[in-house]
């Protein structure tokens, strides 16, 4: 059981951490495809193929190469296949392509850079900003604990309830968090604290501490930002024996 908490606790430390590591190294992959593009289009020469058929594979109707015919600058025509295809291709279509000056054989269409770059560089772009999202919120909130634990105001909090977080999920396990509640005296203004998320049921430990409240922090200019310190639950937890 212990072994289980801390696993999804690091799991759940490590998800922002892999997605911005794949994004990264997806962006990282269009870079280089920007940058090989580039240099080929310095030493290749544009023209506009005619696509005069396809090479598939196996039995599937779906062609994985294009092949196209041009005519170079000396008007000698050549065939290229390029690792290129559409569903939309059809003979006899026209299909701007760059052939390497050395050999023509060597061809590339020009979408197909476009598609690369889209494909890497979008989906870095989005697995990055998830994960750095992530990174910040837990960082703010991080910080917004170190600052309310030194200089908030610590109240009482009664427990309402102890509810599962069914928007996360990790392990086939969802976290648990604890709601109470606060009423200012100088105000009569109520307010719900929401604790961390708990990879362990909190409530026989509850129980058996006899715990009816919680200490939480305050920022007294907006209590709604707040800490509720439930490491007297976790240290009760780790000394558990199972």
């Amino acid at each position: 059981m212990r072994n289980s908490v801390k696993a999804n606790e690091l799991v759940t430390r490590l998800i922002p951490v892999i997605f911005s590591g794949i994004g990264f190294l997806f962006l990282m992959v269009s870079l280089i495809i920007f940058l090989e593009s580039q240099s080929f289009k310095k030493s290749a020469v544009h023209t506009t193929a005619v696509i005069v058929g396809f090479q598939h594979t196996g039995d599937t109707d779906t062609g994985s190469r294009t092949i196209v015919e041009f005519t170079d600058t000396k008007q000698k025509t050549h065939r290229a296949a390029l690792s290129f295809f559409s569903s939309t291709f059809r003979e006899g279509d026209s299909l701007s392509v760059y052939y390497h000056s050395d050999d023509p054989t060597i061809a590339r269409a020009e979408g197909q850079f476009v598609v690369l770059l889209s494909v890497f560089g979008g989906l870095g772009g989005l697995f990055f900003t998830i994960g750095a999202v992530i990174l910040l919120v837990s960082l703010r909130r991080r910080l917004q604990k170190k600052r309310l634990l030194e200089n908030g105001r610590m109240v009482d909090a009664s427990i309402v309830e102890v509810a599962v977080n069914l928007h996360i999920r990790v392990n086939r396990s969802h976290p648990y968090y604890i709601l109470c509640q606060w009423r200012d005296p100088s105000t009569g203004i109520s307010y719900c604290f929401k604790s961390e998320n708990l990879w362990f049921d909190p409530e026989p430990l509850l129980t058996a501490l006899n715990l009816t409240a919680l200490p939480v922090y305050i920022d007294e200019t907006n209590p709604r930002k707040h800490y509720a310190d439930t490491e007297k639950l976790k240290q009760a937890h780790g000394q558990m024996k199972y």
